[in-house]
């Protein structure tokens, strides 16, 4: 009623609202604020105003010369987005979900990638109409190149006149050639210029280039992730010689070594090329710059910007101040034909600089990425030019050049690499033989021993066909050939060599000319012994030329078909550890090639082949980390199951107190502990069957302990508090949840451990194998699978990995095999009927990974059943491991701080989390895994050469620890004794020679039957010193907690309070001297 009421204007103003008074259809009625706000955001001007705020929001910009070069462009992402620039000033139709058939828009702007259109949508303009534009370059550019082009053009014209010069230019031609194929940014300034509007795309390129030192921001030391933080490590400077740069100093390098990269990856496509540029200078050396290299690295990426895999492309050596700026640039794609090919899945690249040592300082001033996509074309277009200006002024300079090579001298012909009659490297066997540069053989070829210094001035030769006529000599020559009806100087005599045999005074022996014609003065053979020389009947011999001796025994020939023949000293291929050597007749060998490495009189493998090992070594590394695991199942479902079989050290035995009690989310177990409780049948549990978040409890096989309870219980107890299946889940979770950026990505891992301390690997498998007595422990795992899949209920549920950690019985007289192939057959059989049960219960399509160690420490053994050496059970595991895909060693158990034998609870907790790094590597990020392990090994007298495979390289030596003492060994772990194991060869010194070689020095020579042991029994109980450099380390740290009953001796300062690291450690062995996978 008019009057009655409260006034709107008289109410008390609030600054918030929980509902509103409106009308709807002529109706009064109440709307709560959240649908207010949804109706205004869902329809009207507010809701389109967002809608266009939000069109304009890109993800990285890839910049387009026009609108047309843009439409060549298809990304593979939504949302992607793009910009032309103002300098392509038409129109087109914008896109629409039918086509290019909208309203007209600009071709200049920002454009935004509809996926599912398939079509670039123009958002806004670049904002940049009134910038300064680069069209000044460009036209610079023009003038200059444009001026370049008529003197190019004067030059033709002037050779089309002049062919007396044609010689020249096509030298010259062919330079510019080379030049262009080596340097495609020079090719691509040249083509900018002549296309024009390249010119202004590259410069607006290069503005966004953040990549100049004067920005901290500019580099960061972080490889994986979104969002990089920007560098931490060294500061501004400036270089007398570079400017202004950021130096690094080798006092703030963890690890050994330090990495700096530019915080912008570049996105890589299919069919595009990139390309890196990097500019640096030692300004203060190492103190020792033959171990600090210095790497160009590259951080391939997926999707999310995580690792997919890390290689070096580049390897610097060691820089030293004296060598000055060193600028060297990589041309990279996805697509083959390029210096780099990244991985197909790679979606983003970030090449970095890997900087090694700790006492130097390094500038650093440029890391640039670029696509030159373009240029690279271009390039292709010039170089295509410059091949048939070549060939056009080819027929012009024939006359010259046929004089010119008449009136040569042979040293002119050292360096002939011509083929005239195409012979191929595969051809002649040598398909997978590496190009050595000459630099190298020269130094390879020079060296000083014993004897006289053997110095070969050039190693560069043709392959041609040799066609030898000998039908005017019949039967023995023991005189010098006469040549040309004279004795006059061989090199006058005989233009054109390509190759020649003299001595050291220049006497000339035996050569081929351009022609393929042999020729020769007195043939000789070792010891000055003359052959007999001799034509034989070709029509009853395969035979054109032979040099055998009174027996008629084959020292030399060739065949009708060209092919060489050797004989007697002389080996080439067979049954050899070399591919080619000259030997005596007691079979020393003088001078041979091995694996593609040239070895000479006075010349060790030390000295000249360790280099070549090295890189060697790290591409077998590189190859594993490259190959990628199918096949197994990933930990996709609802509830994945993490599950821990084996013997005493597999359960946590003595593993108390208790550490880990704040769970991890997503991290589980079945009832109130994780720990199976039975010992035969069925999985026992304590507390309720339900699932419950994984923590660290103490048990006396019925109940947990409290900490006071723990502290009570005496050094030597057998109770169980931190098995390692703990810190496997929990730490795989950590990184799970951290990929998905997410506290917890909502896939569970349940832990379980069903492990029974004291039993061989026959006690602990199925049915029949089980040869040592009738008691049934492998239900123990299938009935808490059985378990696992009840509590999951409706959910996905599979097991996505088991750790086995058995082989301690087996090592020892317990009633088990003590054989090595048995050991192994067992342990496949264990796994194939693991598969098996796994699979039928979950019903999951794949098998579950099986993560490996290797048996150790005190319960390694020498010898076998049969008192044969060799560690038997250790060395089985490591055939199983690298016979089978689904099976991963994580590596060995001997550096954990322990019991007298098992592992103390920060011990364990730390191997657990060494096997979530390598589940991670394997089910997270598809690769490949190996340990730390030997892959040939090479012996010379009293030196014998080690090829590791190393994870992360280089090598290191360092304590291990035996018990909670860290020890270094003198000899490092190793061992060399005859076959028998009985007789043990004296160790001088072991060394670290390369990043992935050691050398150990013998005071006596050992025979060729010879063992080489790491961490064996008898002189280290099973321990070594032998590491690698993995920066990695664990979410948990090593605790000291006395108030619940940590040994005294847990109490370690080096440990107390600090991650876990998690380097890789060498996996013990014995093996052949002789030993190899190459």
């Amino acid at each position: 009623m008019a009057g009655n009421g409260v006034k709107s204007t008289e109410v008390d103003q609030v600054s918030t609202v929980d509902d509103l008074l409106g009308n709807k259809d002529g109706s009064s009625g109440r709307i709560v604020i959240d649908n207010l706000a949804n109706q205004l955001v869902g329809s009207g001007p507010l809701a389109a105003r967002f809608n266009d705020v939000e069109s304009q929001i890109l993800s990285g910009l890839i910049p387009a010369a026009s609108w047309a070069g843009l439409l060549t462009l298809s990304p593979s992402v939504d949302e992607q987005g793009a910009e032309v620039p103002d300098s392509d000033g038409g129109t087109h139709a914008q896109a629409t979900a039918t086509g290019y058939d909208g309203a007209t828009v600009p071709n200049a702007g920002r454009f935004r990638w509809n996926l599912s259109w398939g079509r670039w949508v123009w958002v806004t303009g670049t904002g940049l109409s009134a910038k300064a534009n680069t069209a000044d370059l460009g036209t610079a550019a023009s003038e200059d190149v444009g001026a370049f082009a008529t003197a190019a053009q004067g030059a033709k014209a002037d050779t089309a006149l002049q062919p007396a010069d044609a010689t020249s230019f096509a030298s010259a031609a062919q330079g510019a050639k080379a030049d262009t194929a080596l340097q495609p940014s020079d090719a691509g300034s040249f083509a900018s210029a002549a296309q024009g509007e390249l010119m202004d795309a590259l410069g607006a390129t290069v503005t966004r280039q953040d990549t100049r030192a004067e920005l901290q921001a500019a580099f960061s030391s972080a490889l994986t992730g979104a969002d990089r933080a920007k560098i931490a490590i060294g500061a501004a400077a400036n270089n007398s010689d570079l400017g202004a740069v950021w130096r690094l100093d080798g006092a703030e390098a963890s690890g050994g070594f330090q990495d700096i990269a530019p915080r912008r990856e570049i996105a890589v496509e299919a069919g595009r090329v990139y390309r890196v540029r990097v500019s640096f200078v030692r300004s203060t050396d190492p103190a020792d710059p033959s171990g600090h290299t210095i790497e160009l690295r590259m951080q391939n990426l997926t999707a999310a910007r995580a690792n997919l895999s890390n290689v070096q492309v580049h390897d610097f050596g060691a820089v030293a101040v004296a060598d000055g700026v060193q600028t060297h640039e990589v041309i990279f794609s996805r697509d083959a034909g390029q210096e780099y090919q990244n991985p197909a899945t790679t979606r983003y690249a970030l090449p970095y600089l890997r900087v090694y040592g700790g006492d130097h300082q390094t500038d650093v001033a440029l890391i640039e990425l670029a696509d030159i996509t373009d240029l690279a074309a271009t390039n292709a277009t010039l170089a295509s030019q410059a091949t048939s200006i070549s060939g056009n002024t080819a027929a012009a300079g024939t006359n010259a050049a046929a004089a010119a090579a008449n009136a040569t001298a042979i040293s002119t012909h050292t360096a002939r690499v011509d083929n005239p009659h195409g012979v191929t490297k595969e051809q002649i066997g040598l398909g997978d033989a590496p190009n050595v540069p000459a630099a190298d053989l020269r130094d390879r070829a020079t060296h000083t021993g014993t004897q006289a210094p053997q110095t070969v001035t050039s190693l560069v030769s043709t392959l041609v066909k040799i066609a030898t006529d000998l039908s005017g000599v019949n039967g023995r020559q023991d005189a010098p050939i006469t040549l040309e009806g004279g004795a006059h100087p061989w090199s006058s005599l005989i233009p054109e060599l390509v190759y020649a045999l003299a001595d050291g005074d220049g006497n000339f022996g035996l050569g081929v000319d351009v022609d393929g014609d042999l020729w020769a003065h007195v043939i000789r053979v070792l010891g000055g012994i003359v052959a007999e020389t001799f034509e034989v009947n070709r029509d009853g011999s395969e035979y054109a030329f032979a040099i055998v001796d009174a027996n008629d025994h084959l020292g030399f020939a060739i065949t009708h078909l060209a092919t060489a023949l050797l004989g007697g000293a002389v080996e080439i291929g067979g049954e050899s550890d070399w591919d080619i050597a000259v030997i005596d007749s007691d079979d020393n060998v003088g001078w041979g090639i091995k694996g593609g490495v040239v070895y000479a009189p006075g010349q060790s493998l030390d000295q000249g082949g360790i280099a070549d090992l090295d890189r060697r070594n790290k591409a077998f590394s590189e190859s594993i980390a490259q190959t990628a695991i199918q096949g197994v199942q990933l930990p996709t479902a609802v509830y994945n199951g993490i599950i821990c079989y084996g013997q005493s050290l597999a359960e946590g035995n003595q593993s108390f107190p208790s550490l880990s009690k704040t769970p991890e989310p997503g991290a589980l177990m079945v009832g109130d502990n994780v720990d199976n409780v039975n010992t035969a049948d069925t999985y026992g549990i304590i507390g309720t069957l339900q699932f419950n978040p994984l923590v660290a409890y103490t048990n006396n096989g019925t109940v947990n302990l409290t900490g006071a309870e723990e502290d009570a219980l005496n050094p030597g107890s057998q109770h169980k508090g931190e098995p390692p299946v703990i810190g496997l889940t929990n730490g795989l979770k950590r990184y799970m949840n951290r990929r998905a950026l997410a506290e917890d990505d909502g896939r569970n891992l349940v832990a379980m451990s069903p492990a029974i301390g004291g039993k061989t690997i026959e006690e602990l498998s199925k049915g029949e194998l089980n040869t040592v007595d009738e008691v049934d422990r492998y239900s123990i795992v299938t009935d808490g699978i059985d378990k696992l899949v009840t509590l999951a209920g409706a959910d996905t549920c599979v097991v996505s990995a088991f750790l086995f950690m058995q082989g301690e019985f087996n090592y020892n007289n317990h009633g088990g095999t003590r054989l090595r192939d048995e050991y192994a057959a067992l342990q496949r059989a264990m796994f194939d009927n693991l598969t098996e049960d796994t699979m039928s219960r979950t019903g999951q399509a794949l098998p579950p990974l099986f993560l490996t160690y290797q048996t150790g420490a005190s319960y390694t053994r020498d010898e076998d059943e049969n008192g044969d050496p060799g560690l038997h059970v250790g060395m089985a595991q490591m055939d199983v491991d690298l016979e089978r895909d689904g099976v991963v060693m994580v590596g060995p158990i001997y550096p954990y701080p322990d019991r007298g034998g098992h592992l103390s609870s920060n011990g364990s907790r730390w191997f657990g989390h060494m096997a979530a790094k390598v589940a991670r590597k394997v089910l997270l990020e598809g690769q490949d895994w190996q340990p730390i392990r030997p892959i040939e090994i090479q012996q010379t007298d009293k030196t014998i050469l080690i090829s590791y495979h190393v994870p992360v390289p280089p090598l290191v030596f360092g304590p291990t620890y035996v018990v909670a003492t860290p020890t270094e060994y003198d000899d490092k772990g190793f061992r060399v004794t005859s076959a028998d194991g009985e007789t043990e060869y004296t160790i001088l010194d072991v060394s670290i020679v390369a990043d992935t070689v050691v050398q150990i020095t013998l005071a006596s020579a050992p025979p060729s039957d010879a063992l080489v042991w790491y961490a064996d029994y008898t002189n280290h109980f099973g321990n070594g010193n032998l590491r690698d450099s993995d920066r990695s380390v664990a979410i948990d740290t090593y605790e000291y907690v006395p108030d619940r009953g940590a040994y005294a001796e847990d109490d370690i300062p080096e440990l107390v309070d600090k991650a876990y690291s998690l380097e890789n450690w060498s996996s013990a062995f014995c093996r052949p001297i002789t030993y190899t996978e190459f």
